[in-house]
């Protein structure tokens, strides 16, 4: 299993990054996580890219992968809302290949069916893309060629703070204050299957 090496190859990736349709995806799909995460639209004159914002538990991330521009277009544990654009990268860059999204509860990546993965995000966490493929292959779900992955909302980190401080997997209902099982009120189950990433 490869990378596709966005370091030694971003020549022939920045090109591509102005792309009208890559834009919108990065736009749509990450402003999902933003939105839903913080309340703050995406992209801001002070954040333009994913590598500009906090990671969705609190900090930028480890990476093990090596440096170099491509990390402004990754965050860690955002795989899931980045996928969808990496995979209209890989289009862009490499377009004879039939590239397709991977993905687990784990990790999300983009996939040629046959031995390369295009996924800047996991280059840049994992470094190794045998440890990449594996958060993604182990009971994961392969989409078709081409095929994007539907992109909800992240959760709010008012529901994630006060799941932890619960000790539970589950926070307080913004409804009605009370533990947020999904069962209380109409409204929270209808956001949990609608709008908040499984």
């Amino acid at each position: 299993m490869f990378f596709y090496d966005a370091v030694s190859r971003w020549k022939e990736i920045e090109p591509h990054l102005e792309d009208e349709e890559f834009q919108r995806v990065l736009r749509d799909d990450f402003n999902r996580f933003t939105w839903g995460r913080w309340r703050k639209s995406f992209p801001t004159k002070d954040r333009p890219l994913p590598g500009d914002w906090e990671g969705y538990n609190g900090h930028k991330g480890r990476y093990l992968g090596p440096e170099g521009p491509y990390r402004r277009y990754v965050l860690d544990l955002a795989c899931y809302w980045l996928c969808n654009a990496n995979l209209r990268l890989a289009t862009l860059v490499l377009p004879n290949m039939k590239w397709r999204i991977l993905f687990s509860r784990q990790n999300h990546l983009v996939w040629n069916g046959h031995d390369t993965l295009f996924d800047l995000t996991s280059q840049a966490l994992y470094g190794d893309p045998w440890v990449a493929w594996e958060f993604a292959f182990g009971f994961g779900r392969e989409l078709a060629p081409g095929e994007y992955l539907p992109v909800k909302y992240a959760e709010h980190f008012e529901i994630d703070l006060a799941r932890q401080r619960n000790g539970t997997p589950y926070g307080r209902c913004p409804w009605c204050n009370e533990l947020a099982t999904g069962k209380c009120c109409p409204e929270y189950r209808a956001f949990l299957v609608d709008e908040v990433a499984a």
